[in-house]
Order: C-alpha cells, then sequence, then structure tokens
C-alpha cells in the first residue's frame, strides 16, 4: 500500500531552489518562489511507490501540455493529472517538466511549497537572486520544514486537522492518511502568519504588496475560513504596510 505521508512529505532543504516571480519595475528585485527540480520529484516517487509502482503519459495541445500521474494501489492504477504551457526557456522540455511537477503536487509531491512565503529580494543585472539573500531564503524555508515536521499537539476535543496549508488527498483516503504538508494547528498557522507578516515588511511599493496577496491568494482564503484571527492580523499587516509605502511615494 502506498505510504501517502511519505510522498507529500517535506523535501531536505538542500533540495528545494528558488526563482524569481514578479519583478519590481526597475528590476533591482524580485518575489522569489520556491521549487523542485522534476528529478526530485522522480525520485520521490521511486522511493515510495517503487520504480514500478507508478507510471507517467503526456497529451498535448496548441498551448498546453498535460501530465498524467498513475500510482498502483493495489491492482489499481490510479490517476492524477495537471498542465502546463510553455516555459520561458527550452519551450517544450519546460512544459514537460513543469506539467509531470504539477501533476505530481495533486499527489501531495511538494505541495507544501505552495504555502511558503514568497519574499522580496535583490537581484543583479542577469534577473538572478543575490548571493547574500539566499541565508534568508533558506531560513523561511527551514522554518516552514520544521513546522510541518513538527506540529504543536492538538487541542483536546480536535478531531480533525484543518485544510489551512494544503487541499486534502482525497479520493476516499482517511484523515489520517491526509498530505503531512496540511498545517492542521493552529500554532502553525500562527507560524505561517508570522512568516507571512515578516514577509510583508520586505515590500518596496504598494504593488508588491498587491502582488503579494494576489500570489498567496489560496493560501490566505484557507486562513480566513480556519484561522479568522490569524487572518486578520496578515490583512491588517499587509494594508498598513502598502498605506505606509503608498503615503511614503506620495510625499
Amino acid at each position: 500500500m502506498t505510504d501517502f505521508k511519505a510522498l507529500s512529505a517535506p523535501f531536505n532543504p538542500d533540495e528545494v531552489s528558488w526563482r524569481i516571480g514578479s519583478m519590481k519595475k526597475d528590476k533591482t528585485a524580485g518575489m522569489a518562489l520556491a521549487y523542485i527540480d522534476a528529478r526530485v520529484v522522480m525520485d520521490r516517487l521511486d522511493d515510495v511507490c517503487g520504480p514500478d509502482g507508478w507510471q507517467c503519459r503526456y497529451s498535448h495541445t496548441a498551448t498546453k501540455t498535460v501530465c498524467d500521474i498513475a500510482i498502483k494501489c493495489g491492482d489499481d492504477w490510479l490517476w492524477k493529472a495537471d498542465g502546463a504551457g510553455d516555459s520561458d526557456i527550452e519551450a517544450e522540455k519546460g512544459a514537460l517538466s513543469d506539467a509531470f511537477k504539477r501533476a505530481a503536487v495533486r499527489w501531495g509531491v511538494g505541495r507544501y511549497l505552495y504555502e511558503l512565503p514568497s519574499p522580496w529580494v535583490e537581484v543583479d543585472e542577469w534577473k538572478r537572486i543575490k548571493p547574500a539573500e539566499f541565508k534568508k531564503l533558506d531560513q523561511i524555508l527551514r522554518q516552514h520544514t520544521r513546522a510541518i515536521l513538527d506540529p504543536a499537539p492538538k487541542a483536546p476535543g480536535t478531531t480533525r486537522p484543518s485544510d489551512f496549508a494544503g487541499e486534502a488527498v482525497k479520493d476516499g483516503l482517511a484523515a489520517d492518511t491526509r498530505s503531512v504538508g496540511t498545517i492542521a494547528a493552529a500554532a502553525n498557522a500562527k507560524k505561517w502568519a508570522d512568516m507571512a507578516i515578516e514577509t510583508l515588511k520586505m515590500a518596496m511599493t504598494p504593488e508588491h504588496v498587491d502582488q503579494w496577496r494576489k500570489d498567496n491568494a489560496r493560501a490566505l482564503e484557507r486562513l480566513e475560513k480556519n484561522h479568522p484571527d490569524q487572518h486578520k492580523m496578515v490583512d491588517e499587516a499587509a494594508s498598513e504596510k502598502r498605506a505606509a509605502l503608498a503615503q511614503a511615494m506620495a510625499a
């Protein structure tokens, strides 16, 4: 039987890389996004499911590549799929890799990275993250990973985890086999909120705050639903930071 908790467990922080997403208008800073290489995903599937316990296939449309990943459960193959458009570099190869990784997220692989704060960092003239910024990024990643691996004990009377940090693994799985990327305890929601507030402090323009809200919309939605007090703290911090930046720019 496939161990879905092992499948969705956090990766060693050394296996996680960072790339730049949205850029500041003057191109001196960008939003750092965590990602994993497709080969790391393949290794996870091999380790958990066995080399003969999973398979994938691709289909193509005019603008999108779709990857289906199947995992053997007993005598049956269960499939999940997702797709991606061409990337900026090596378009076809990038689309295959992105579609594969997105399909793996459907199985929980690397899903926790979607809930990681995306801080603004300084970049060089080639749009690469400056070396001095990686210490900060590594700290954010390790804090987030520790919060998942060492969750606070559930409060008395708590019978089920919340859906704050990630969509639960469905298809008939019991609650105790949900992705370990799900942040179940209120204490861990607070850790995420605290990291989000620290990230917002690095915003340099009102547009940075707006972009941060957009990029973290899914996590904020779940935070509001399951931990409204923590959501209020983050929302107020974002609003106050945006107002302060707007006032500074108008002065």
